[in-house]
This record gives structure tokens, sequence and C-alpha cells, in this order.
């Protein structure tokens, strides 16, 4: 998986060194692109349901 690391609010450039992609519960991979706030608030929703059902990924 590849990603830019550029962060931005509409036209304006918020961060240039963001991780858009980020090492989940048991080793899983994520993702985004788009709205910064709902990328981070979504991998934390799905964070919290990969570690309350371990082992439901498969690789």
């Amino acid at each position: 998986m590849l990603a830019d690391g550029q962060l931005t609010l509409g036209d304006k450039v918020l961060k240039h060194n963001g991780r858009k992609i980020r090492r989940l519960a048991l080793g899983a991979l994520g993702g985004f692109a788009g709205s910064t706030a709902d990328g981070l608030t979504l991998f934390e929703r799905l964070e919290a349901k990969l570690e309350q059902h371990p082992g439901q990924v498969v690789a």
C-alpha cells in the first residue's frame, strides 16, 4: 500500500507528513482518502471492532 502524506482541508494544506496508512489491531492495514477527521474517526472505530472480535479478519 502506498499513500502521500499531504493532509488538506479544502484548498489549504494542513500537514505535509500525515500518516494515511496505519497498522491496526492484529496486523491489519488501513488507509483513507478524503476528510482527515472522518478518516481518523473511522480508524479508531475499526480498531475497536477488531479488538472486540479477534480473528475475524482474513488475510
